[in-house]
């Protein structure tokens, strides 16, 4: 991931404030461990959601793809929607206070 290239790691965006703050972005959400069961979790460390921010009718499980990852958009008044992990968004990197971050683009 390119957050860890440099020096960083993926931010996982838990609270409202954070949220309307970012753009379009991978809030770190995902139910890729028990699709499709309403068992979403933050990052790759299994730790469980207990709140949700869903617009509207959401979240929609799909029959196919891997719509199994949750992000904030504009379109969305910035509540969560539910839209496949191979799909191309915006995230955020945090960097511990004090370390240097060298970009890649």
């Amino acid at each position: 991931m390119k957050c860890a290239a440099m020096g960083g790691y993926w931010s996982l965006l838990t609270s409202l404030r954070e949220t309307l703050t970012k753009r379009r972005s991978w809030l770190g959400l995902n139910d890729i461990l028990r699709p499709n069961k309403h068992r979403w979790c933050w990052g790759f460390v299994a730790k469980p959601c207990h709140k949700f921010d869903w617009y509207s009718n959401e979240p929609v499980y799909h029959e196919h793809g891997d719509y199994h990852c949750g992000l904030f958009k504009r379109s969305y008044k910035y509540h969560w929607h539910v839209d496949s992990c191979g799909q191309k968004n915006h995230y955020v990197c945090e960097k511990p206070l004090g370390k240097h971050v060298l970009c890649v683009y």
